[in-house]
């Protein structure tokens, strides 16, 4: 067996420990307030995307009904297992974890609430069974870490077989495990049961110097003293505004270098997906690590899983100046988020985040001024959208409205509607330079009209010089030396 003292010396005698639970009230706490935390999360605890100090598991049902790459999915958590649920089950947590997150204890057939059973061990080394996580596992660990305060959450006591994560399961919730087989068994039943395990537990706990509170929201757990999160961590609720969005707020997603306006269309949860506003046939999904913008395929099961998010507080919103932001969870990866750069949006694991990237907020249609569309008759409308890399404002693309995949291009002197390519040629061919009079580029998203009007601009090519887009005496689209007018009009003015 690890040595206890070396796996956890990092925090012993720690000021505060923060045990997180699973129940259907976490939802309404914004994690991410806890994060320079010490913090104990149980069995499926990851499915909340957040990865906590130390993760505590002595269920086998836990293990036999949730997907392993989940459950023991954290590469930065430390994992308390029982003994010989991990030797059941070590082939496959090895998969994911490496042994110095691993440490185990040994499981006693003693019940907890024996007569003879008066302390923890010392040593935590061992565990008498109590049916019970927290107690088995949890509060031995606080003890041990010799902490003073242990604040409890998400530990709701009322309704077993709901958790904070169920939208993310695959399958229904398990029902509640009966293994002492009490005859009647349902949720007030297991409530009174535990109550009186937990007050045992507490009355251990005190003698050891700690106190433990309950900080939760809807907790029915009243076996110890109720404190309000706010008073200890201010921004510890989440604002449920933010899912809340509606048809008029616009999120703008970058694949091939420019950005893309989406709707995000949501339940009350905030889980939803993104539709076009150029297209509403198409989507965002996620595919290989990427996003893509592809057409909905007859509910493809495959395809609405990928293209499926769940809008949640910001990853920095533990800073009062980030509270108010928001990110985007994939549902069926769920410690993975959106994620925006300079060429192209992607779907990257939390502990590779760059945190600038992944908070946005809702765009108001009323603020998109610097967004248009331009029509080239047989060849269609398009999205006029400059680069995203602020160093490169000054080159725009036109992305067919009709078919969002799909670039105004020049090749071979003719202008045509050209399917993306991810190759130089294709990037040079299909990038233009706006300019109010031939020889004077310009820069669309510094157009401040407000409200926005029509406007009249020359399109020349980025590695043709001295080319316009025009027309020849077939009245055919070219590149040509002979600059013509065209008008943009604003995007979300077009009925």
């Amino acid at each position: 067996m690890v040595n206890p003292d070396l796996f956890f010396n990092h925090w012993k005698n720690t000021a505060r420990v923060i045990v997180i639970g699973n129940g259907p009230s976490l939802a309404k706490i914004n994690l991410n307030a806890f994060k320079d935390e010490v913090t104990v999360g149980v069995n499926g605890i990851l499915y909340n995307g957040f990865e906590p100090t130390f993760v505590c598991i002595t269920d086998h049902v836990i293990v036999d009904t949730h997907p392993p790459e989940i459950i023991f999915g954290s590469k930065t958590s430390r994992y308390l297992l029982r003994q010989d649920l991990y030797h059941r089950y070590q082939d496959v947590i090895h998969r994911f974890l490496t042994p110095q997150q691993i440490y185990l204890c040994k499981f006693n057939q003693l019940d907890f609430m024996d007569p003879s059973v008066i302390t923890f061990d010392s040593k935590l080394q061992s565990f008498n069974v109590s049916y019970s996580v927290m107690i088995d596992l949890v509060f031995p660990l606080a003890n041990f870490l010799k902490t003073y305060n242990v604040y409890m959450m998400g530990i709701d006591h009322n309704n077993f077989k709901k958790h904070s994560y169920d939208s993310f399961l695959t399958s229904e919730p398990i029902e509640p495990p009966n293994p002492q087989k009490i005859v009647g068994f349902n949720d007030r039943v297991q409530a009174d049961d535990l109550s009186r395990r937990y007050k045992k537990a507490k009355t251990i706990m005190e003698k050891h110097g700690i106190q433990v509170w309950n900080m939760g929201v809807d907790s029915h757990l009243d076996v110890f003293n109720k404190i309000d999160i706010r008073s200890l961590f201010p921004l510890g609720l989440k604002d449920t505004t933010l899912s809340k969005t509606n048809n008029n707020q616009i999120f703008f997603w970058t694949n091939h270098r420019i950005d893309y306006p989406f709707r995000f269309v949501s339940n009350p949860q905030g889980r939803g997906y993104f539709e076009s506003v150029l297209n509403p046939q198409f989507r965002l999904r996620h595919k290989c690590g990427k996003i893509m913008i592809e057409p909905l395929q007859n509910k493809n099961s495959q395809f609405m899983t990928d293209s499926t998010f769940q809008i949640e507080h910001g990853i920095e919103s533990h800073i009062d100046r980030h509270y108010h932001q928001v990110s985007f969870r994939c549902i069926n990866k769920t410690s993975f988020y959106l994620q925006r750069e300079d060429s192209v949006t992607l779907i990257r694991p939390y502990g590779n985040l760059k945190r600038d990237s992944v908070n946005t907020l809702g765009c108001n249609l009323s603020e998109s001024g610097d967004h248009w569309v331009i029509e080239f008759k047989r060849l269609g409308r398009f999205y006029v959208a400059s680069e995203r890399n602020k160093d490169r404002q000054k080159y725009v693309r036109f992305v067919s409205i009709e078919q969002p995949n799909y670039n105004l291009r020049h090749y071979g002197g003719k202008i045509m509607n050209h399917h993306h390519l991810d190759e130089k040629q294709f990037l040079h061919d299909s990038t233009f330079i706006l300019e109010t009079t031939p020889g004077k580029p310009f820069i669309l998203s510094q157009y401040q009209k407000i409200p926005p009007s029509p406007l009249e601009v020359y399109i020349s090519s980025k590695n043709k010089k001295n080319f316009y887009i025009g027309k020849n005496s077939r009245n055919e689209w070219i590149i040509t030396t002979n600059a013509t007018p065209f008008i943009l009009y604003p995007l979300f003015s077009e009925k």
